[in-house]
């Protein structure tokens, strides 16, 4: 990568980035970096090094520096924008913006100078200096990696080119699949063999074409097969194959050898073989004929093995391949036997066996006691392979121990066998094999963090992905992060071809329901019944729906799903399931046949015999028997599991003795509760019931201590209810005061419009009996004499805050406002003015707005308002046409002390169009300018428009296009922007002058193509 990639052009289009923009910069910089902006870097380079000349020490230089370098580099002189560039950096301060675009443009022209430790120390120095997203990081490092490729050293090529990938996010991706396939080849030249598999197989994925992806799925694959993860290498070869090119009979042989070490012999034999069909001319064809032999010997056919040998023993063949056939023919006379005669000839092939060949068969053994199941001499096996044993072999032992003993329950051995593979040297193909193990046997012995941090290292491993995916969804849920857990679990169910798809489902919708996403839940139950209607864990999935119907108040849809699952579900199971239907079906209304479900419960003598019991007592008091309900608390209370029912049993007691008003029942069953059961959920609701009791009993002392007692706890959801309770036994207890704090109380608290009634009327009363009119008025509803100007104006100043561009809102506003200033002798009559030409004003009314800010200034021309009357009067004049009225209150207005920069902007503003209304252009443009000096706002660019208009109007079309170009250079609010690009365009057209006309058509046409101005636009290009 020799030139600036695409995204590193972006500083170029943005606005100056200097931090010494406190202050607006000067005009030269500012024209220089608009014309850069649009491509034209002959002119922006005469701009830039005008404004060089001119304040060589501004806070700017810098950025000047920079931009005249990338304007000279953009037209091909490089020795110049060298210069400029260094310069550039010379000037900068500890807060210069550009310093990065700054080091990577000079870095990139030094390296195609061939002045690469002069490049590598540019592009050094700017990784040190950016943040890790910045946008250039990924060209910065990648553009280093070639150089350091170029000087030899291959290790900090490596680093750097990783650091490339790694920053080539988002828009800066198009760098991640160079610099992973430099990185491959960087890690392969130090031999570092696994690193080097593991970059291409990234690399494959970041490829933009099949050549590339082919080539580096061979390569992740040849690498992986070597280091023994054979489900990756296959991936990585079948892509390969599949992708064609020059790398295809390469990966169709690598297939082979993956199924070989897989132990699929008759597949590695088809891989072979299509080497030999597919590639006949292929150099590999030889060792795929060699294969396919060796593999007819591993499963056991020997003779046609042999017969496929023959011809590589022959001259033709390489000399590599000769050999290897020799070997393997004697073998094939040699072997034989399957099952406890395999293991026999192995035992007597190992005792016979030379000092090399020792642990090769030991550890083949090992493999042929673990295929019987014989855990205990499969440990022995493979433990017989020595510590010094070839790498390869070695890990296959261990991960053979650290199987069998996993298999014998010893997880702890398990483990340490495991982590001996992990640190064999180079890293063992049976790897990703060996972390599972670890995490299987964490996971065993219920270390679920442990294990998650295990299997996360597996997330893309081809062979264990899926099941190391489901066992971090359960290590989540295990550890009670359901929505974590809900997510993986999610993943997996929806690969219709994994084994635990399934169950996930199932897991995911028991998940979400837990934490507390029922919608969810529930649609995942859904599909589960529709997917597996007779599924393994229907009954798990159809109670799940019925919680979360139950939770939405679908109480008979809730209750038939339970009927599924009880269904569906164990015995049990099934038993709970009917007493939640029961309930159910009280919770609907439907009593009688509650009743029915709970009754058919109440044998049990169990909790669920005790539930039923309950429930047929609530039954009976809700279908009106109270006889019928006294004798079924009784025998409730009487079940031998009741414990857990009491708290309803109570309260079921003292709402029975409510209805039959037997206040001393009521009374005892509330305190009872309230003693056993302090801390319960319906205490609150059942120390109101005992406060009402005792109330209704005549004890009015009694009842003000409960239920004040209970203001003071809260927890009921009626207090508007306890409230009112209070006050009456506050009455009755022979104390105003305190009733009409609690009546207070009530109206403050309360949503029922006939407490609220209740309460307010004996507020308002109680506050007429004590003379207090405002207090009276304000309860009832009702304010009138002195106060209504003020209740007037406050109403008017509400609506007008409320109406956010509500005009019939504003239309009440501005007439209630009429309405005070017709009231005689009102001190708000100016208020009440200027707010009512507010409303005016933004009903669009200016004339309206006009003659109240008019009738404000001439009767109180001291009033607080007279500032902002005369500012807002000079506005809806010249909205309003009439030049001749505003031009004097915006003059008065700017003699004023004390003006805020802002409104003296707008207000220069304003009498610049009035005086334009008037004719007077002069006048008019400096008032504009003015506005100018003063801010760089939307105002500005406002005024920076009407300036090209005032110059239109007195014949100066190239003074109004200058005004009009300089909009878009200097300003960036959109909507003067989008007229400052027409007009310019339009003016030069007027002047004859079309390309320009042209590039200012297509600026609009490309920034705001969906503008009024860019419909316009088109009518002008439409032949471009």
């Amino acid at each position: 990568m020799r030139h600036l990639a695409p995204a590193a052009f972006a500083a170029l289009f943005l606005p100056s980035l200097s931090t010494a923009q406190a202050d607006r910069r000067p005009e030269a910089f500012q024209i220089g970096l608009g014309l850069q902006q649009r491509g034209l870097h002959d002119e922006a380079a005469r701009y830039f090094e005008q404004f060089l000349a001119q304040q060589p020490e501004h806070a700017l230089a810098a950025e000047a520096h920079y931009r005249l370098g990338t304007s000279r580099a953009e037209r091909g002189a490089a020795e110049p924008a060298i210069e400029a560039l260094q310069n550039a950096l010379q000037k900068a301060g500890a807060d210069f913006a550009l310093r990065p675009e700054c080091r990577y443009r000079l870095g990139n022209l030094l390296e195609a100078r061939g002045e690469h430790r002069l490049a590598v120390a540019q592009f050094t120095a700017l990784a040190k200096e950016v943040a890790p997203d910045h946008y250039l990081l990924a060209a910065a490092r990648f553009a280093e990696g070639e150089a350091m490729r170029e000087l030899g050293d291959d290790a900090r090529a490596a680093e750097a080119f990783l650091a490339a990938a790694v920053a080539a996010t988002g828009e800066r991706a198009s760098f991640r699949f160079p610099a992973l396939y430099q990185l491959g080849f960087a890690q392969l030249r130090q031999n570092q063999l696994g690193e080097a598999a593991a970059t291409f197989a990234v690399a494959a994925d970041a490829a933009t074409d099949d050549a590339g992806r082919g080539e580096c799925r061979h390569l992740a694959g040849d690498l992986l097969l070597r280091r023994g993860d054979v489900a990756a290498a296959r991936a990585a070869f079948t892509a390969a194959v599949q992708l064609g090119g020059e790398f295809a009979d390469d990966a169709q042989l690598g297939l082979g050898f993956a199924a070989l070490q897989a132990g699929d012999g008759a597949g590695a034999r088809r891989e072979f073989e299509r080497v030999v069909a597919e590639h006949p001319q292929s150099p590999l064809v030889p060792k795929a004929m060699l294969e396919i032999a060796r593999s007819l010997y591993t499963q056991g056919s020997h003779g046609e093995a042999a017969t496929r040998l023959q011809p590589l023993l022959l001259d033709g063949a390489p000399d590599d391949v000769r050999q290897q056939a020799r070997e393997l023919l004697g073998l094939c006379e040699l072997a034989g036997g399957k099952g406890e005669a395999a293991v026999a000839a192995l035992q007597q092939a190992l005792s016979a066996a030379a000092a090399p060949d020792r642990p090769r068969l030991s550890f083949a053994l090992g493999e042929a006691f673990a295929n019987l199941s014989r855990w205990d001499d499969a440990l022995a096996a493979y433990d017989a392979v020595p510590a010094e044993a070839p790498s390869e072999l070695r890990g296959e032992a261990l991960y053979g121990a650290c199987f069998a003993l996993h298999s014998l329950g010893r997880h702890a051995d398990s483990t340490a066998r495991a982590r001996a593979l992990l640190a064999l040297e180079p890293p063992h193909r049976l790897r990703p094999q060996a972390v599972f193990a670890i995490a299987e046997n964490l996971f065993a012995d219920r270390d679920y963090a442990g294990a998650e941090r295990q299997y996360e290292m597996l997330a893309d491993d081809t062979a264990h992905r899926e099941r190391a995916a489901w066992k971090l969804a359960w290590c989540r849920y295990l550890q009670g992060d359901a929505k974590a857990a809900a997510a993986r679990f999610a993943a997996l169910a929806e690969q219709a071809d994994a084994a635990v798809a399934e169950e996930a489902l199932s897991m995911q919708a028991l998940a979400l329901c837990e934490s507390g996403e029922g919608d969810g839940a529930l649609a995942l139950a859904d599909r589960y019944r529709v997917r597996y209607p007779s599924g393994a864990f229907l009954d798990r999935t159809e109670r799940i729906a019925a919680r979360v119907l139950r939770q939405r108040g679908d109480l008979a849809a809730a209750q038939k799903r339970l009927a599924r699952a009880a269904q569906a579900a164990a015995a049990t199971q099934a038993l709970a399931d009917q007493a939640e239907q029961a309930e159910l079906a009280y919770l609907q209304g439907d009593f009688a046949a509650a009743d029915a479900l709970f009754e058919a419960l109440c044998r049990d003598q169990g909790a669920v015999g005790a539930r039923a019991a309950a429930g047929r007592a609530w039954c009976a008091f809700e279908l009106g028997d109270d006889a019928g309900c006294a004798q079924r608390l009784g025998e409730a209370f009487a079940h031998g599991a009741a414990e857990a029912e009491l708290p309803g049993l109570f309260e079921l007691r003292s709402a029975l003795a409510h209805r039959r008003q037997d206040w001393a029942n009521a009374i005892a069953a509330g305190r009872e509760f309230l003693q056993r059961f302090p801390s319960h959920g319906k205490a609150a609701a059942m120390r109101y019931a005992l406060g009402t009791a005792e109330a209704r009993s005549g004890d009015s002392a009694a009842a003000r201590r409960t239920l004040g007692e209970l203001v003071q706890a809260g927890g009921f959801d009626r207090m508007d209810r306890v409230h009112y309770e209070l006050a009456w036994a506050c009455r009755r207890d022979a104390d105003e005061a305190a009733a009409l704090r609690a009546f207070a109380d009530v109206a403050a608290a309360t949503t029922d419009e006939e407490l609220a009634g209740e309460a307010r009327l004996h507020l308002g009363t109680a506050a007429l009996a004590q003379d207090d009119v405002v207090a009276a008025r304000a309860h009832l509803a009702s304010v009138r004499g002195s106060h209504r100007a003020t209740a007037l104006y406050r109403l008017a100043f509400a609506e007008f805050e409320r109406s956010a561009g509500d005009l019939q809102q504003l239309a009440v506003a501005r007439d209630l406002c009429a309405e005070i200033v017709a009231l005689p002798d009102t001190p708000l009559r100016g208020e009440a003015l200027y707010l009512g030409a507010e409303c005016c004003h933004r009903l669009g009314d200016e004339r309206g707005a006009c003659e109240r800010l008019v009738r404000l200034l001439t009767d109180a021309p001291q009033h607080e308002r007279a500032p902002r009357a005369q500012l807002l009067l000079g506005e809806c004049a010249v909205l309003a046409g009439d030049g001749a009225i505003a031009v004097p209150p915006l003059e008065a207005f700017l003699r004023g002390a004390g003006i805020e920069t802002l409104d003296q902007a707008r207000a220069h503003l304003w009498l610049g169009r009035a005086r334009a209304l008037r004719g007077e252009h002069d006048k008019a443009e400096a008032s504009l300018q003015r506005v100018t000096e003063l801010t760089d706002t939307a105002l500005a660019a406002e005024a920076q428009f009407r300036i090209g208009e005032v110059r239109l109007a007195r014949g100066d079309l190239n003074g109004a296009a200058d005004a009009f170009v300089k909009l878009p250079i200097l300003y960036g609010h959109a909507e003067w922007v989008r007229r400052g690009l027409l007009q310019a365009a339009l003016a030069y057209e007027q002047l004859q002058q079309p390309a320009k006309a042209r590039r200012f058509f297509r600026e609009l046409l490309q920034q705001h193509a969906d503008s009024e101005e860019a419909k316009a636009a088109r009518a002008h290009v439409k032949d471009d």
